[in-house]
């Protein structure tokens, strides 16, 4: 009986902790500290959070390579620190499709900065493995 108590105890404490969707990352993502645009000044980049917005979560911006500005994307990986920025392929007007991956890579949260550390080993369409580091630093709206 006693065997069969535990057995059926860590039955069901797999199933707990599996069922869990816990993010170590939760309220420390740029998008956890209210409306600001964080802007990256090599290579000249910027993304808004607008807690307004239903898509607050991925925040969108433009980043600016070669003279020319691209519309880019950010993508928490959830439950990680990590990040995926793609840009919108322009030969493709589909909302789902046409979306080119620019880079990837480890995250440093702040309150003030948000740090990207690319992956070195996933080449980039974009920025062509130019950069090892973006910073981003929050520039607050006016209302806060």
């Amino acid at each position: 009986m006693h065997k069969l108590l535990i057995v059926v105890l860590s039955i069901v404490l797999i199933f707990v902790i599996s069922g869990c969707n816990y993010d170590l990352y939760y309220g420390k993502r740029p998008f956890d500290y209210g409306a600001a645009t964080w802007v990256c000044e090599e290579p000249s980049a910027w993304f808004v959070v607008n807690p307004d917005d239903d898509e607050y979560y991925y925040p969108k911006g433009e980043l600016v390579v070669d003279n020319q500005t691209h519309q880019v994307g950010f993508c928490f990986v959830h439950g990680t620190n990590q990040v995926i920025v793609y840009f919108r392929n322009s030969n493709n007007s589909s909302k789902y499709s046409g979306y080119d991956y620019v880079l990837s890579g480890e995250c440093i949260f702040s309150s003030e900065e948000f740090v990207i550390n690319v992956f070195k080993d996933r080449e980039d369409s974009l920025l062509n493995d130019y950069y090892d580091k973006l910073v981003f630093i929050r520039t607050p709206t006016k209302d806060e």
